[in-house]
C-alpha cells in the first residue's frame, strides 16, 4: 500500500458522503455504509470489526467504558481496517488479540484523516492542538500528534 494511500481512502469517503462538517458524524458515516455499531464491554481491547460473510455486513464493536473521543476513534479507527481491506485483522483462532505494526499504522492514518481532515482544518489557519480536539472531538494526544503532522507544531 503506497504510504498515503489511508489518507486518500479518508477523503474519498468524506467526499463520496459528502461529509463538510466538523465534527464529523461516525454514526452518520457508518449507517451511511451499512455498518452497524455495538457497544459493550471489554478489557484490554477498544475496539474491533467482525463481518457477517452470508449478509456481508459488518459490525463495529467498540468498549463502553472508554471516553466519547476514545471510542469516535476506535470507530474510526476499525472503519479504516475494513475500507482499506485488512480482513479479519487483530484475532488469532485462539481469540488472542494480535497486530501487525503496518495495518494498525495505516488505520490510525484512515482514522486520523476522516475525524480530522486536513483540507477542514486549512480552512481555520494555525490550530492550537487544544481547539483541534474540541473542534473534531478527539483527544488531546490524538490533536497534538495531528497538529505536528499540519506543521503547527503541538
Amino acid at each position: 500500500m503506497q504510504p498515503m494511500q489511508p489518507r486518500i481512502e479518508a477523503r474519498k469517503l468524506l467526499q463520496n458522503l459528502n461529509i463538510r462538517n466538523l465534527p464529523v458524524n461516525m454514526t452518520g458515516v457508518c449507517n451511511a455504509l451499512g455498518i452497524d455499531i455495538f457497544y459493550d464491554s471489554m478489557v484490554g481491547l477498544d475496539g474491533y470489526f467482525i463481518q457477517n460473510q452470508e449478509k456481508r455486513k459488518y459490525l463495529i464493536i467498540v468498549g463502553d467504558s472508554v471516553g466519547l473521543c476514545r471510542q469516535r476513534f476506535s470507530i474510526a479507527h476499525e472503519l479504516g481496517h475494513i475500507r482499506l481491506h485488512h480482513g479479519r485483522v487483530g484475532f488469532s483462532v485462539a481469540g488472542k488479540v494480535t497486530r501487525s505494526p503496518q495495518l494498525e499504522a495505516n488505520a490510525n492514518m484512515f482514522a486520523s484523516e476522516l475525524l480530522m481532515p486536513k483540507i477542514f482544518l486549512q480552512r481555520f489557519g494555525y490550530l492550537e492542538p487544544e481547539k483541534i480536539a474540541d473542534i473534531c472531538q478527539v483527544s488531546l494526544e490524538t490533536a497534538v500528534i495531528r497538529a505536528r503532522e499540519m506543521g503547527w507544531g503541538g
